[in-house]
């Protein structure tokens, strides 16, 4: 069993949290690595030609939530 505060110190704050239809809790975490590609800083191309690529990662947690911690749901 993990609490929310292990949570927490794993993750960091959740960019979203919500409820499911059956009250379970829900965080979302999203994580992204992304880089801008060097043609941006080229004056007037750059301008023309905004560009970036990485990756992006979304991490959903659904738990019953209890006094003395969660469980995945």
């Amino acid at each position: 069993m993990t609490t929310k505060e292990e949570v927490r110190q794993m993750y960091g704050d959740p960019v979203a949290t919500d409820f499911t239809d059956s009250g379970h809790e829900k965080w979302t975490y999203t994580f992204s690595n992304t880089q801008v590609d060097a043609a941006n800083f080229i004056p007037v191309y750059g301008d023309l030609r905004q560009g970036q690529h990485g990756t992006e990662k979304h991490l959903t947690i659904i738990a019953e939530i209890s006094q003395k911690g969660c469980t995945s749901g």
